[in-house]
């Protein structure tokens, strides 16, 4: 989605995931501006001490990583796998809209402030740092990596 500089009225990007409820991707030499496949879920997994581990994102249809049970996930950036055991797990997306219609209460201006600064207090030192801060750590599931894979595999032919 593009708009003419002369009439601005929409600022954003529009990134398209799948036609036809086909998974579809941006493919570029960089790999900052690929965009992941198909219609996606989030999770943060969490350890025993409640501090943050990752950020999964898998497909929608996959079912939902469970607290306690191992998990193969592919890093952003890594070449190979890793397994991880998470304590917790905390979906990150919510449906509040749908079809136009407002699914549940919005929380508050006071829940939202209060959530939003217990997000950033978990957040380790190294994360939360003003200058050079760690990156915060996101994977993709086994399913979805597979996905990405496919369709690159397939673009280069």
């Amino acid at each position: 989605m593009v708009t003419c500089p002369r009439q601005p009225s929409l600022g954003c990007v529009y990134k398209l995931v799948s036609v036809g409820g086909q998974p579809r991707m941006k493919l570029t030499e960089d790999p900052d501006k690929q965009t992941l496949p198909g219609s996606k879920a989030a999770f943060r997994l969490l350890g025993s001490d409640g501090s943050l581990l990752l950020d999964v994102l898998q497909l929608a249809e996959e079912p939902p990583p469970q607290a306690g049970q191992e998990l193969r996930i592919w890093p952003r950036g890594a070449r190979e796998s890793c397994l991880v055991r998470p304590a917790q797990v905390e979906p990150l997306l919510h449906l509040w809209v749908q079809q136009g219609q407002l699914c549940k209460p919005l929380p508050s201006l006071a829940e939202s402030r209060a959530f939003a600064q217990l997000s950033l207090s978990r957040l380790s030192p190294a994360h939360r740092r003003l200058e050079q801060p760690a990156l915060y750590q996101v994977a993709l599931s086994e399913k979805l990596q597979a996905l990405v894979h496919r369709l690159r595999a397939g673009a280069s032919l």
